[in-house]
C-alpha cells in the first residue's frame, strides 16, 4: 500500500509561535543522569530548536507546558501523532 502524501494545512502560519512541531525519541544509551527521552519542540518559521530531556515519557506533558510558558502558546501543534503529550498516558 503506498502512503499518501502530506496534503498541508489550509491555514497559513504568519507568525513566530504559531505553529510547533513536537517529537519524542527513546535514547539507546539512557544518560548518567537517567535521561531515557529526548523531546525536540521546533518552531515551524524560524526553525528556533528547544530540546529537553526526559526520564519518563510521562514527564512530556509538564516539558511541553514548561515550553509554552517560556515562550507563547501556539496556536498548532504538529506530532508525529504519538500520545506522549496527552497526560495519564
Amino acid at each position: 500500500m503506498k502512503r499518501l502524501s502530506y496534503a498541508g494545512d489550509a491555514y497559513q502560519y504568519q507568525h513566530p509561535g504559531d505553529l510547533i512541531h513536537v517529537d519524542l525519541s527513546q535514547i539507546k544509551q539512557p544518560s548518567e543522569r537517567g535521561y531515557k527521552y529526548l523531546m525536540v519542540v521546533v518552531e515551524d518559521i524560524s526553525r528556533w530548536l528547544q530540546t529537553y530531556f526526559l526520564k519518563k515519557k510521562s514527564d512530556a506533558p509538564a516539558a511541553f507546558i514548561q515550553n509554552c510558558t517560556a515562550v507563547r502558546m501556539p496556536k498548532a501543534v504538529r506530532t508525529d501523532g504519538g500520545a506522549e503529550l496527552i497526560k495519564g498516558q
